[in-house]
């Protein structure tokens, strides 16, 4: 996996695991 560079506020939200962070994470991580 590449590390992503993201908005540290993304990442805060990413590890939090709530459902828009998880839509946000989507949005920036295209699989």
């Amino acid at each position: 996996m590449e590390e992503l560079l993201l908005p540290i506020p993304v990442i805060s939200m990413c590890e939090q695991k709530q459902l828009v962070a998880r839509l946000v994470c989507a949005h920036y991580i295209s699989d």
